[in-house]
Order: structure tokens, then sequence, then C-alpha cells
């Protein structure tokens, strides 16, 4: 089924606030977040993930395992869950 162009029009489109591709063919998501929404950022962050994801194209016959891994990195200004506030071990303004 093909969605008409209205439909089309009212699906969210992410957008990254930077979108790194590797030579290799791998891509990164670099994402600034100041707001948080503790019921939504996981959720907004995968959604994120499977358009990155999704950018990539496998030719006809082509295995799947030539799918390359996809990565983000989130900047905050707040600690996103206090079961990852270990995970910061340094942090340094420059």
């Amino acid at each position: 089924m093909i969605a008409d162009r209205s439909e089309i029009a009212k699906q969210k489109h992410p957008r990254m606030d930077l979108l790194v591709s590797f030579d290799d063919g791998r891509l990164a998501n670099i994402e600034m977040q100041v707001v948080y929404d503790p019921k939504e950022f996981f959720y907004r962050m995968f959604y994120y993930e499977i358009h990155l994801a999704s950018r990539q194209v496998l030719k006809e016959g082509e295995p799947y395992s030539n799918f390359h891994p996809v990565y983000q990195i989130v900047i905050t200004d707040f600690i996103i869950s206090p079961e990852y506030e270990e995970l910061v071990e340094q942090f340094e303004q420059r």
C-alpha cells in the first residue's frame, strides 16, 4: 500500500543534529539534548537509530552481514537515568 502525500506530510521526520558518515559505510548521529522528557527520551533515540539504519541499502544478493553498525552520541545537560550516571567518568568543558 502506498500512502498518499497528505499521510506522509503528517509523519514525523527526524532531524538529527549532526549526521556523520564514515568511509567504511558506518553512520553516527551526534545529538545535543537540553529538554528531558523521561517518558519519551529513549523512544526518541530509538526512532533516530532506526532512521540511521534505514539509510543503508544492501544490493540484491548481498548478505545481511554486510549491514554496518550505527552509532549515537548524545550530549546532554541532564542525567539521562540514575542507572547510567556512572558511565560518565570525566567531563571537561573546552
